[in-house]
């Protein structure tokens, strides 16, 4: 009991041992059918029968291998193509492939093995103790599909993707390669698709696992600033493609997120990233503005406005101030944005 906790207790530790389902499946099926049929004589059956029982099974379990394998790889391709490479990467780590491929192996060699020893000498007891052990796994091949089809279509949906990627923003990730590019990339293939749903997951997700890292991690200053700069480099580019798109959902859900990091640059005293994050959003509010997207430009405006406040840096506080007049000058039409900058403004002149 002990072992089940420690290795399978967590919900994450039970998707990291998916695998188990498999085996757990041969185990039920090689029961539930041994009870089934031992009390009846269906394990009985003759030379030719057996022959032609195995046989069929033989070249079924061959076909259907062949089927599924070549259209998952077609799958794994297409999904590739449209989102991203990362999705190859998933299919040829995960266990589901491996299992099937070597459960359906072994079943065909066992079946070639039943089908050399069939012959008219062999003893009644052994003909049936070897047709039903082929029965079982049989069965359990065919069942195995089922999990197997489940599984892989789950693992190519680009929110399964992106939930996968994401548990992957850690400091030690960062020190090989940023992962927060293959969120990014589904993110803009999604957009491009106009899937907002997609985009909108995969933002947060990027924001919250920054957000996590940087509350149970320790990163010097230099680390620090570095993926802050290169994240909110990055999300600044999905926000102005969100803008050029007309997708004001997303724009505003790229602002939410490195509000979120130029908080954290801010709560740490680091400058550049506070920076960084500061004309990341000074360019998609005023990108906003100027396509009449209100709503963004007042969530650029507020974000700007609030880390203003919250600097004790007179760079990044005359940063804020810069955009903050771009953004009001772009918006002289609109009122109330003019207006909240303005408040913004005279907040700041009074702090300083």
């Amino acid at each position: 009991m002990s072992f089940i906790k420690k290795n399978f207790g967590s919900k994450l530790r039970l998707k990291e041992h998916s695998w188990v389902a498999y085996p757990t499946l041969l185990v039920s099926l090689l029961m539930i059918s041994y009870f089934s049929f031992s009390r009846s004589n269906f394990f009985h059956i003759d030379v030719k029968s057996a022959r032609y029982l195995t046989s069929a099974l033989l070249q079924s379990e061959a076909a259907i291998l062949a089927l599924v394998v070549s259209l998952s790889l077609i799958a794994v391709q297409i999904t590739a193509s449209s989102y991203s490479p990362v999705v190859t990467d998933f299919f040829r780590k995960t266990y589901d492939p491996w299992i099937l491929i070597v459960s359906y192996v072994g079943v065909m060699i066992y079946d070639m093995l039943v089908l050399k020893m069939i012959k008219e000498t062999i003893s009644e007891s052994m003909l049936e103790k070897c047709t039903s052990i082929l029965f079982f796994l049989g069965i359990y091949c065919f069942s195995a599909l089922g999990i197997y089809m489940y599984r892989v279509l789950n693992m190519i949906t680009p929110l399964k993707m992106i939930e996968e990627l994401s548990q992957k923003i850690k400091k030690d990730s960062f020190l090989k390669t940023d992962p927060t590019i293959p969120i990014i990339n589904i993110v803009l293939s999604s957009m491009m698709r106009y899937d907002q749903e997609t985009a909108g997951y995969g933002i947060r997700k990027i924001g919250d696992g920054i957000s996590d890292m940087f509350k149970k991690e320790k990163l010097t200053k230099q680390e620090g600033v570095q993926i802050l700069y290169d994240v909110c480099n990055r999300l600044a580019m999905v926000g102005r493609l969100a803008v050029s798109r007309e997708d004001e959902d997303s724009a505003r859900k790229v602002i939410i997120q490195i509000w979120k990091m130029g908080n954290i640059a801010m709560e740490k005293e680091w400058e550049i990233a506070a920076s960084r994050a500061v004309t990341s959003l000074g360019e998609i509010g005023k990108a906003g503005v100027e396509r009449k997207f209100l709503f963004v430009g007042e969530v650029a405006i507020r974000s700007l406005g609030e880390i203003g406040k919250a600097a004790k840096n007179g760079t990044v506080v005359s940063e804020v101030e810069r955009f903050l007049k771009e953004i009001k000058n772009v918006a002289r039409k609109d009122g109330l944005l003019k207006r909240t900058a303005e408040e913004y403004l005279e907040q700041l002149e009074a702090g300083d």
